[in-house]
């Protein structure tokens, strides 16, 4: 993962940090690296189901 809405990512903390601050249920761009490429892939933040891990 390099950035989410355009804000870097170094790690799954930062991940996590970001997606619990936008409550807002907006679609969000995730840029990637998947096989030497990078792809920007739509995500849209939402809560866990009761009990999910």
């Amino acid at each position: 993962m390099i950035s989410l809405d355009e804000t870097p990512i170094s790690d799954i903390d930062t991940l996590q940090r970001l997606l619990a601050a936008d409550a807002s249920a907006r679609t969000l761009p995730l840029v990637v690296v998947r096989r030497n490429r990078v792809l920007t892939l739509p995500v849209t933040p939402r809560e866990s189901p009761a009990g999910a891990r």
